[in-house]
Parts: structure tokens; sequence; C-alpha cells
């Protein structure tokens, strides 16, 4: 089965590195709890967005970048016996940055992987996700999808709350593990535990 996952702050933890980099940067101390607004629009309202994304381009943004918590035993698991790919926003520079963190902290690891960089102006619904999962911490993101199975990842931030979602949600990757066992054995009929 085909396992699409965002990569922000699904697989990685971009807003907390994104939030210590703008710290410093703008001389601040904001915690996560603080941040209401993807674009930190609510923390940070009289810098322009464009200062605040092209963090995200940065080299010490891939160099603080790390990995969430049991993301590499779960994606391991599940790349044995089905196609993951890692679906992501990206412009020209990011699709570089972010194919060389994907090879150097997962596919460096035995873990077979496929990046899809979707350009900053378009939807991820333009790939066709009808027979698989998705996996996105946006809940827009997920309503583009065709995606079978959509699986909303909750960071516990606080503009979390304002997503709607009433599908299925994961707020760490052993839960997520459950609920992907739970979809795939169905999906295959599989009983012995090899997914």
């Amino acid at each position: 089965m085909n396992i699409y996952i965002d990569f922000d702050d699904t697989i990685t933890n971009s807003i907390q590195v994104l939030l210590a980099i703008s710290n410093r940067r703008y001389g601040t101390s904001y915690k996560i709890e603080d941040v209401g607004d993807w674009n930190f629009k609510d923390i940070y309202p009289n810098i322009p967005l464009k200062e605040i994304v092209s963090i995200y381009d940065t080299d010490e943004f891939y160099n603080l970048l790390s990995i969430k918590r049991d993301a590499l035993f779960v994606l391991r698991r599940f790349a044995k016996r089905n196609k993951i790919f890692i679906v992501t926003k990206v412009n020209k520079r990011s699709m570089v940055q972010k194919f060389q963190w994907i090879k150097e902290h997962i596919q460096n690891f035995g873990i077979d992987v496929e990046l899809i960089g979707i350009p900053l102006n378009k939807s991820k619904g333009i790939i066709d996700m009808s027979e698989g999962i998705m996996i996105d911490d946006n809940v827009k993101f997920l309503n583009e999808t065709n995606a079978k199975y959509k699986i909303l990842f909750k960071n516990n931030r606080k503009f979390d709350e304002l997503q709607e979602w009433s599908g299925m949600s994961a707020t760490s990757w052993q839960e997520l593990e459950k609920i992907l066992y739970n979809i795939i054995s169905k999906e295959k009929g599989i009983t012995n535990g090899k997914i």
C-alpha cells in the first residue's frame, strides 16, 4: 500500500526549529505553546511572512532539524512491504535541502522512501493518492487529497485546536504505528502481522 507522509512537523520538528531560530534572530523567547498561527503572525505581527518563511531555506534550519521520536522505527517497519512517499511543499532550494536531509537521516538508515516536492503554489491534491494513506499535520492539506485514508498528525500546538477534524488522528508515531497497522491489515486481509 502507498503511504504518503508530510515532512514538516509530521516527520520532523520544523516549527520548533523555526521558533528557536526566530527567537535568536529577533531576540525573543517564545515557546511552542505561544504560537497560535502557522505563519507566526500572532507572535511576530510586524515581521513580513516572507522573512519568517525564508528561515526554511537556511542551512541553519536543516542543521538543527531532527526526526520525531519513533519515526525511524515506524518508517522502517512499514517500508518493508509498502511504498512510502514524503510529500512536501518546496521551492528549488528547499527541494535540494530536503532531499539531502532525507538521504542523511532516513535513507542512510536503510529505509526506502521517495520525496515528492510540490511547488508552493500548488495543492498536494495534484498527487493521486486514491489507493493510499495520507498523513499530515494540516487539515487543509488532508482535505485537498483524494487519499483513501487520511490521518491528522497532531502536535499539541495551540493552533491545532483551530483545525476541525473528525477523522483518524495520532499524537505520536507510536499511535500512528497502530493506526497504520490496522488499516493495512484490513486492506491486505493479513492476520500474521507481516504488513
